[in-house]
């Protein structure tokens, strides 16, 4: 990350981060015309199967606008359309002029869904829909659906659809209009819904749609090709992937007269060695595929179209379908090596929604040529990742993919040279696994920087390293230090021909170019430490390369970035990059491909990931015979990554947090060792990966397996005290303790908190519990949670400090205004994830998919206004948890949805009624169950069971209760419906936990 010292920009600060759209570009939105008269709805068109289809009405780009005149004619009325969008579209939708309460939804086309891949609860996390994003400073806050839980599922049911992996938005809107501003980069048909809030809103609409896109970007067909054996000629641990027609693999070196393809064979033929023991893939030819020269042809195309980020993705894509194909074949594999830079085997690119840092702000200053290969990752605004390469199962998201690793990746660059000479010391070895490994102990110091925002951060490294090695890093922690200081204290001695870096771990955080690490004493351009010094460094013999044995990571902006040199300016010195000058000095570099993020307050975004990385490097990874070994690097990253998904807080993941994940990318061999002196245990709930592939998760088996959901009910206890108070705000810390686990899994534990972190929330304590449950079929399906009851107390004045997103040169000198007077923060004080890591050796008694079930729990609650607001905290809380077995009836298993309230009426009389909607996977539910929660005067929350009356045999269900008598004024309520297959579904109103009513009306419908 870069920062000009005199020089802040007020940046635009967001909350939803997932919804918001790119600036249009200066050829984009100026288009020459509207359509004459908007375009009629084409009624029916309720269901998507027979949406409206406006391809021959919404002709971009030889029109500005695309208007749609439409009604909802009841409000049970649903308005599909259907849009044919081009490569990479800029699309901005409004929904105006309405006479009712309306929303709207765009999905990617739903004629295809994209797979569920295993039983995966992205979207209890997924922000999209729960926040409004708001690129204006003085209104940022201004959101009407802050938290809301219940977006994504409302659709779900109305819409008859189990296709949220292809949702892309929910429109922002306020109490009639909704937008869509979206950065659209998968072409084909999209659909959009438009339908209302409530059974009582009806009438006439405008929806008014806009595209801009590059017209000469095409998407090329899949790489057709197929595995022709039924194995391939080896099955091997690792694979080494490559392509001869763009790096010569075969020339020789002097002074050993062997080449890249020699050394990488020499690792093949390493049966000693099974971690680097692999298999050579040259994209030039693979003999056990049909076509053999099939992604040897794609290149070539690919080269003839090198500015077109989809020729690039379309040669990933294939690769990555390779290597699942060779998995499935070959269990063993654990280790992908990608041999040559972005210009040999792509960087997969996906689309950058996002606005603060987008990558497309980094052409400008970067020195890249902007007519280069590499200037067109960024033109396109995309994110360069490897993780596709070891994502066995993505998980849907946004209308694609997102891709988190399972097989540890690691990439060589840039120059055959450097590769060569990397590999070389490497096959020199021995025993490759002594040899290589980086041991951090109380022997070497190790050294970690930081500074500003930064700082934080750095301290948390420091300690974490300090608590694995028995001594306390080397530190360059404060806002003083200078270019000099770096320099002399990260590379002491580079001059030298037989120096080495002193540093086992090199912690470098600060601003960083591609070519540069900026101090935080930055008064002229000199004043950095380019990568150069590092990659000119003349080692005298292999053995005295400066990074040997050395593992160097940072959070800084590109500092991961690997830059094709030929793509950059002539003269302008921004060649080396420091994956290429690591790779040549025979270390490794974790660093980020495109813009790092922060936060201001709390360790977030990227400095959160690194601070995760460095704390799985101490993980107590074991071999089979139970002796520890260290951890493989690249697997420290793998888990690093998946913590970072698997511990968010409901409803904040948005496109920032995947940036995050994508962009840490690993130069090196992935399967090298890092050896701590005080390894630590591994999570109950996330035992070691591939290590001991038979060893049972660390939970009770049950004895018997049942068709019918299993509960179990936690009873916690929580404390509070005052973390830090500053004049910003406070910032709460928080114990959670078990009384009762009715499994007995838990009991007696207690659970530290982490801070909700999301750019213009509140930080407020959260908690990520483990709840895996197995039988003899496996860890057992999460299926939903409902509260059973508790105890609040309510804070009248609190101050929180709210979260301040900063990268590069945006930093936000004032916190966002939380300003939402009328509900609280989050709606829904508990949630659930539910993720899984391929097992593909299926070996065992424990031989599914690894699954990792956490309780999300964030036990206080804020309702802000702009001086502050009320804090409302659970001093207990009981939770059911509703399971299944994988050994279930299987229409259990595929039902997937839940229960939906709508249509919440008080009559004068005291009564709650509301309609529910509950469906399975093949129509109709048959069975619910509902009760209301509702806060008595004493701060208690009462369960109240809830009489149901299915209308007919439709999905439809009627449901009433009286309010106790105890009931606290005003009114504080929420309903919670579980299904037969304990999908659970709960509504608190927007968060407002009340319904609006008329007290001399027996009944008055609720406007939402």
């Amino acid at each position: 990350m870069r920062r000009f010292r005199y020089v802040r920009l007020i940046g635009v600060v967001v909350l939803l981060l997932s919804l918001l759209a790119q600036q249009p570009t200066s050829n984009s939105l100026a288009k020459p015309a509207l359509l004459p008269v908007p375009v009629p709805e084409v009624e029916w068109n309720d269901v998507w199967q027979n949406a409206h289809d406006l391809s021959d009405d919404c002709l971009w780009p030889s029109i500005s606008v695309c208007d749609v005149a439409g009604d909802l004619s009841t409000g049970s009325d649903l308005d599909w359309y259907k849009i044919t969008i081009q490569p990479a579209t800029t699309l901005a939708m409004s929904l105006t002029d309405t006479f009712g309460d309306y929303q709207m939804a765009l999905f990617y086309d739903l004629g295809q869904p994209i797979t569920q891949t295993g039983h995966v609860s992205l979207g209890n996390l997924n922000a999209i829909g729960n926040l409004n994003a708001i690129g204006n400073l003085n209104a940022i806050g201004n959101i009407n659906a802050i938290g809301n839980l219940n977006a994504i599922g409302n659709l779900n049911a109305i819409g008859n659809l189990n296709a949220i992996g292809n949702l892309n938005a929910i429109g922002a809107n306020g109490y009639s209009d909704a937008s869509i501003n979206s950065f659209v980069w998968t072409p084909g048909f999209y659909y959009v819904l438009v339908y209302p809030l409530d059974e009582d809103q009806s009438g006439d609409y405008k929806l008014s749609i806009e595209a801009a896109f590059d017209p000469s970007l095409t998407k090329p067909a899949p790489i057709p090709f197929n595995i022709v054996q039924n194995e391939p000629p080896a099955c091997k641990r690792a694979l080494y992937i490559t392509h001869s027609d763009y790096l010569d693999i075969h020339q020789t070196f002097a002074p050993y007269n062997t080449s890249i393809n020699d050394e990488l064979l020499g690792f093949s033929d390493n049966i000693n060695d099974p971690n680097t023991n692999g298999l050579v893939i040259d994209l030039a030819n693979i003999p056990w595929i049909q076509p053999s020269n099939a992604f040897s042809d794609a290149a070539t195309q690919w080269n003839a179209h090198r500015t077109n980020p989809f020729y690039a993705n379309r040669l990933a894509e294939g690769v990555h379908h390779l290597i699942t194909q060779y998995a499935r074949r070959c269990p063993m594999l654990r280790y992908i090596t990608i041999v040559g830079g972005d210009a040999v085997v792509p960087f997969y690119r996906v689309p950058d929604e996002t606005v603060i840092a987008n990558e497309s702000d980094y052409l400008a200053s970067s020195k890249i040529d902007p007519n280069s290969f590499t200037a067109s990752s960024l033109k396109y605004k995309t994110i360069l990742t490897d993780n596709i390469y070891g994502a066995i199962k993505p998980i849907p998201y946004r209308g694609r993919q997102l891709w988190v690793p399972e097989l540890s990746v690691g990439r060589l660059v840039e120059s055959p040279a450097s590769i060569h000479m990397y590999l070389k010391k490497l096959n020199m070895y021995s025993t490759f696994e002594e040899n290589s490994t980086i041991y951090l102990s109380s022997q070497g110091s190790s050294l970690v920087t930081g500074y500003d925002f930064l700082t934080d951060q750095a301290k948390t490294v420091s300690s974490t390293l300090n608590m694995l090695t028995g001594l306390r890093p080397i530190g360059l922690i404060n806002d003083s230090w200078n270019a000099n200081d770096l320099l002399q204290t990260w590379l002491p001695n580079i001059d030298n021909n037989l120096s080495k870096s002193p540093y086992p771990a090199q912690s470098i955080n600060a601003h960083f170019t591609h070519y540069q690490a900026i101090p935080t004493n930055f008064a002229s351009s000199s004043d950095v430490v380019s990568a150069s010094i590092l990659y000119n460094h003349p080692y005298a013999t292999l053995e005295s390369a400066y990074q040997i044995r050395r593992l160097g990571y940072s959070v800084g902006c590109h500092s991961g970035f690997s830059v094709v040199d030929s793509d950059v300016v002539s003269g302008s010195g921004a060649a080396i990059d420091f994956p290429q000058a690591y790779i040549k000095q025979h270390g490794i570099w974790v660093g980020n491909t495109g813009f790092g993020y922060g936060d201001s307050d709390l360790v977030g975004y990227s400095e959160k990931l690194m601070a995760q990385f460095t704390l799985e490097m101490g993980r107590e990874w074991k071999k089979p015979s139970g002796v520890y070994e260290g951890i493989p690097v690249g697997y420290g990253l793998v888990r690093a990554k998946r913590a970072y998904l698997r511990e968010g807080t409901p409803g904040t993941f948005s496109v920032y947090d995947e940036k995050v994940l994508l962009q840490s990318t690993l130069y090196g061999m992935p399967m090298i060792l890092v050896k701590v002196q005080s390894p630590i245990p591994f999570p109950p709930n996330d035992r070691q990966d591939h290590g001991c592939l038979t060893c049972p998760p660390n939970v009770a088996q049950r004895a018997t397996v049942t068709d019918d959901t299993i509960d179990r009910d936690l009873s916690f206890s929580i404390s509070y005290t005052t973390a830090q108070n500053t004049s910003r705000g406070k910032i709460i810390a928080a114990q959670a303790t078990v009384v009762n686990d009715s499994e007995g899994l838990l009991t007696g534990r207690t659970f530290n908190r982490t801070m909700v972190n999301a750019a213009g929330l509140p930080s407020l304590p959260n908690f990520n519990i483990p709840l895996s449950l197995a039988d003899s079929f496996g860890e057992q399906r999460l299926q939903g949670i409902q509260l059973l009851g508790g105890t609040t107390a309510t804070t009248a004045t609190f101050n929180p400090l709210v979260t301040r997103l900063i990268t590069d040169e945006i930093y936000l000198t004032h916190e966002p205004s939380f300003d939402f007077a009328d509900r609280w923060y989050p709606d829904q004080p508990f949630s659930y994830s539910v993720f899984e890591s391929d097992n593909l050796e299926d070996n065992g008694p424990f031989n599914q998919d690894r699954r990792f079930s956490q309780l999300l729990l964030t036990p206080t609650q804020f309702k802000g206004t702009a001086n502050g607001g009320e804090l409302r905290q659970f001093n207990t809380i009981t939770l059911r948890l509703k399971y299944l077995s994988d050994g279930a009836d299987a229409d259990l298993l595929n039902d997937s949805f839940e229960p939906i309230v709508r249509d919440t009426q008080r009559s004068s009389d005291g009564k709650i009624r509301a309609m529910v909607i509950e469906r399975d996977d093949d129509g109709p539910g048959n069975e619910i169950e509902a009760e209301m929660l509702v806060k008595t005067s004493t701060g208690a929350w009462q369960s109240i069971s809830m009489n149901t009356f299915q209308v007919g045999t439709t999905e439809r269900w009627q449901i009433s209760a009286s309010l106790p008598t105890t009931a606290a004024q005003p009114l504080q309520l929420m309903i919670q419906v579980e299904d037969e297959a304990g999908n659970v579904g709960v509504e608190t109103y927007g968060g407002r936990f009340d319904i609006d009513y008329e007290l001399y009306l027996p009944n008055v419908n609720v406007k939402r």
